[in-house]
């Protein structure tokens, strides 16, 4: 029996010559279940690599939601943490998203902004 991490390279050489999902499940059924091509695929185009990603360990911070975030914060720079974090992920998802990933610091109710930086 192959490997989990064969599987997903097999799944992943399919993927680049152009196969789809549903196509994939049908070639590997034997081998691999559908719902490991999605899962394989979904997570390749989130993060690039083909390891096999826990529910806890699922990357928060992609490059589309440090996009929105930034997105939002040169649009109103006193945005607060809380209410970044209502509309997506947890207040402490979110400040390490805005503190780290961006740049943003809040300095006693003057907030520094991330978007003067290049872009």
């Amino acid at each position: 029996m192959a490997s989990e991490q064969s599987k997903r390279d097999l799944i992943l050489g399919a993927f680049h010559a152009g196969h789809n999902a549903t196509a994939m499940a049908k070639m590997f059924k034997v081998t691999v279940s559908q719902a490991m091509v999605f899962k394989t695929i979904e997570n390749f185009k989130a993060t690039g690599k083909t390891r096999k990603m826990h529910a806890h360990q699922w990357p928060v911070g992609t490059a589309a939601r440090t996009k929105r975030i930034r997105e939002k914060l040169c649009r109103n720079p006193e945005r607060s943490m809380r209410q970044l974090a209502k509309e997506s992920v947890g207040r402490s998802t979110m400040w390490k998203l805005v503190r780290k990933d961006l740049g943003h610091s809040f300095i006693k109710n003057v907030a520094v902004s991330c978007c003067s930086q290049p872009q």
